[in-house]
C-alpha cells in the first residue's frame, strides 16, 4: 500500500463520522455551540436588535459609496447609462467615489437557471461572483467615450 493510501485508510479508521457524505444527523460526535448573546433569540425581536446596535464607523470618511442599479440603469441602455456616466464624471471632479454595480436581469436569470439545475450554493456563489464583474465592464466603454469626448472638446 502506498503512503497516501495508508494515511487515508488510517484516517478513516480513526474518524467516527459516517463516510461518503452521509446524513450529518447520524454523526455520533456532539455538536459544538458558540456562545453568543443572540443564542436562542428571535432575530425579529426589537430588544435583541437594539442590543446589537453600535456606532457607525466610517472607514473611508472622504469617500462616497454609490451603487449603480443593474435593472434600473444598466439594463435601460445607452439613453440612460450615458447621462449617468456624465453625472458621475462631474461628481468625480469634486468628490472621491466608490462605485458598485448591480447585476440586473442577467444575474436573476443566472440564479434561476442554477436553482432549476439544482446547483449547490457554492456553485451559485461562484456564478454570482463571475457575473458581478460584467456590469462594471459595461460601464468602462461609456466612461472611455466620455473621456474622449471631453478631450476632443477641450473640457
Amino acid at each position: 500500500m502506498s503512503e497516501p493510501e495508508s494515511a487515508a485508510s488510517e484516517r478513516s479508521r480513526s474518524d467516527p463520522r459516517p463516510a461518503g457524505g452521509a446524513d450529518p444527523a447520524a454523526d455520533p460526535r456532539p455538536r459544538h455551540h458558540v456562545r453568543s448573546r443572540l443564542m436562542r433569540e428571535s432575530l425579529l425581536d426589537r430588544e435583541v436588535e437594539r442590543s446589537t446596535e453600535s456606532p457607525v464607523f466610517r472607514m473611508l470618511p472622504e469617500a462616497h459609496v454609490l451603487k449603480i442599479g443593474g435593472r434600473s440603469i444598466l439594463d435601460a441602455g445607452r439613453e440612460v447609462v450615458y447621462p449617468v456616466v456624465a453625472a458621475l464624471a462631474a461628481c468625480l471632479e469634486r468628490w472621491k467615489l466608490i462605485l458598485g454595480t448591480g447585476g440586473g436581469v442577467r444575474t436573476r436569470h443566472v440564479f434561476s437557471i442554477g436553482i432549476d439545475l439544482g446547483l449547490p450554493t457554492g456553485v451559485l456563489a461562484q456564478l454570482a461572483a463571475a457575473d458581478a464583474l460584467h456590469p462594471a465592464r459595461d460601464l468602462r466603454p461609456s466612461a472611455a467615450a466620455l473621456r474622449a469626448q471631453r478631450a476632443g472638446s477641450g473640457v
